[in-house]
């Protein structure tokens, strides 16, 4: 494995530690939904917090990259990330 840009299975590492974290979010999501309806009853609110796409430093690395990588500007390599992890907007 190398640093900036290393890839498995012909994607950026980044990319698929997004992916990863959106399976995390949808299975906790459901957990809590399940987990409100069994203590609801009793007055227990279960809330859920998962923020979207963060733009930290590393994240614009990663779009730089793939924005030179493709041959594009960063606007539209941002908009291609969000588009392949389901249409995220970006924070």
């Amino acid at each position: 494995m190398t640093r900036g840009g290393a890839t498995r299975r012909g994607r950026p590492m980044a990319v698929r530690s997004i992916r990863l974290g959106l399976e995390v979010v949808a299975a906790l999501t459901t957990y809590s939904k399940g987990l409100s309806k069994d203590v609801g009853a009793r007055g227990i609110r279960v809330n859920t917090v998962a923020p979207g796409f963060i733009e930290t430093t590393a994240a614009q690395r990663l779009i730089a990259h793939l924005a030179k990588k493709a041959g594009t500007d960063e606007g539209t390599a941002r908009q291609d990330l969000m588009d392949s992890l389901g249409g995220m907007p970006a924070v």
